[in-house]
């Protein structure tokens, strides 16, 4: 995703986005590149929701330019699916420094849409979507069944 300059202010165009990936992949990137940040302090609130609409990551960077300048800044995560940060460092040492930790329920048994929200200072975060989906061929991930409850002990007589 990256913002670009318009008449009212800046606004979020995804570019190069998937919206496809399988149970099977190693990961998915994350990148973010905000272009002609405003002047001043701008919060870029980041979010990103698995399919049951938990929040899985979420940031909320501050961003300060001076008057007359005008930066990019970009920023990038991993969200490991089928990998874990062994495979990745054997890959890169640098993706696990970008791996968002999850906690819970493994990534690649949340099937389903995920939601990437982006916001840039006090406009309406953009929202993109992208399914992850079982690999053709391997087996669907049974859900996670609710813990037994304790059986209710009897009063003795």
């Amino acid at each position: 995703m990256i913002s670009r300059d318009t008449v009212y202010g800046s606004e979020w165009v995804p570019r190069d986005c998937g919206n496809r990936f399988t149970n099977q992949d190693p990961y998915i990137a994350l990148h973010i590149q905000i272009e002609h940040v405003p002047e001043g302090r701008t919060e870029v609130p980041i979010q990103l929701l698995d399919p049951e609409q938990t929040s899985v990551w979420a940031v909320r960077p501050t961003l300060t330019v001076d008057p007359g300048r005008i930066i990019t800044y970009t920023i990038a995560a991993i969200l490991a699916v089928a990998a874990d940060a062994e495979a990745l460092a054997r890959e890169d040492r640098r993706l696990v420094l970008l791996m968002i930790p999850v906690r819970g329920k493994p990534v690649r048994e949340r099937l389903g849409e995920w939601t990437f929200q982006v916001g840039l200072g006090r406009g309406a975060p953009q929202t993109l979507k992208f399914r992850l989906e079982a690999a053709p061929g391997s087996l669907t991930p049974a859900p996670t069944p609710p813990p037994t409850p304790a059986a209710t002990p009897t009063p003795s007589q």
